[in-house]
């Protein structure tokens, strides 16, 4: 299942004000997972010994289970990544401007999976990347505004155009018994922060109903939050910006909604509804004086990470904390590291070993390292 990418980091960003805000920020965010995050985490912080102590709490929960090298070729080379899935053989990794990357589980670089373009099978723009099963999954192409559904050897299965008005871009899918669960910027004629899609993309209903004070963040761009599926596939579990740090938990057989409150960090700051009148540079700015989640995963069989925004000044600082999603008992706050993907056994993160400094380019693949939780 690919909930998409999240950072565990005090790691940084630019804000860029600029229309598309949301899908600009996206893709700086998870670039940061290869160099930005990379580069905060090993900045010093205030003297406070903040870092070393979080770091530490990172150590104390999850140990290193291995290291995957993945091979480097002009033919398999990641460049810009921003989503990763996981199957049972096989790492998917789709790189902006550049063709989806399949490695087998040692690093072993297996094929290229479609093409760049506007024909059948080809992609221009993925803003997500999902698991249907072991052998087969799907993506978001936005620019073309459709949904590719690939088997891991190449076979292109299905292609669909999503044919819904004013979806300016799909956050997370998640698969579920011939359905799929799209996480988005809600609108006024769909307002609600996940639809339900039948087998063949359409629409069926929609689940948790928005708030229209918030629909001016969510026409500039100014959405984030995300979607996971259990271990088990009984739940889908729901954050996003606007609800106030709860969690909400859908049941997948009757659809019933269960808003959890998760204890909020010390540093949260609700979002204000938006004022309607607003340019877009008050309304960016309004926005950022609240605290936004960008991200959510599972975390073994009972807990959810989720990553918080901390704007500063013209800089986006990332801090993720784990709750019990039973309990919601808040359990540690997390520093770092750059998890891309998440499931029952691993926390994966990928993050080029190269880059020292701001300068310095990319060279090679990056590394994948999975994180296991540790027995205590």
């Amino acid at each position: 299942m690919i909930d998409s990418f999240l950072s565990l980091s005090v790691g940084k960003i630019i804000y860029s004000p600029i229309y598309n805000f949301g899908n600009i920020v996206r893709y700086i965010l998870i670039f940061s997972i290869g160099i930005i995050i990379f580069l905060g985490c090993n900045q010093e912080k205030e003297n406070d010994g903040s870092n070393i102590l979080l770091k530490k709490k990172f150590i104390e929960t999850f140990e290193i289970y291995e290291e995957v090298t993945l091979e480097y070729s002009e033919e398999s080379l990641i460049s810009f990544p921003y989503d990763l899935c996981v199957s049972d053989s096989f790492y998917i990794i789709a790189s902006r401007g550049n063709t989806i990357k399949l490695f087998d589980k040692s690093g072993k670089f297996k094929r290229s999976i479609g093409n760049i373009g506007r024909g059948p099978g080809e992609y221009s723009r993925i803003t997500s990347i999902f698991k249907i099963n072991n052998t087969d999954f799907g993506v978001y192409d936005l620019d073309n505004n459709k949904f590719i559904v690939y088997n891991c050897d190449n076979t292109l299965l299905e292609e669909r155009k999503l044919e819904i008005d004013g979806i300016s871009t799909i956050r997370n899918v998640v698969y579920n018994d011939n359905s799929y669960f799209i996480h988005f910027p809600f609108t006024e004629d769909l307002p609600y922060h996940i639809i339900k899609l039948d087998s063949n993309f359409k629409y069926e209903n929609g689940i948790i109903k928005a708030d229209l004070e918030y629909l001016d963040y969510t026409y500039r761009g100014l959405y984030e939050g995300g979607i996971f599926k259990d271990s088990e596939s009984k739940y889908l579990y729901e954050i996003n910006s606007f609800t106030n740090n709860n969690l909400f938990k859908i049941d997948l057989n009757n659809f019933s909604i269960e808003r959890i409150a998760l204890p909020k960090p010390e540093f949260y700051v609700p979002i204000e509804a938006a004022d309607i009148n607003s340019n877009h540079d008050e309304t960016l700015k309004k926005y950022r004086e609240g605290t936004s989640i960008f991200r959510i995963f599972q975390v073994g069989k009972e807990q959810v990470l989720v990553q918080y925004n901390l704007p500063k000044d013209n800089v986006v600082y990332i801090k993720s904390y784990v709750y019990n999603y039973k309990g919601s008992k808040k359990i540690e706050l997390l520093d770092g590291k750059g998890i891309a993907f998440a499931d029952d056994n691993f926390l994966y993160e990928l993050r080029f070993s190269n880059l020292k400094s701001e300068k310095d380019s990319q060279v090679g693949n990056p590394i994948i390292t999975l994180y296991a939780i540790r027995e205590n």
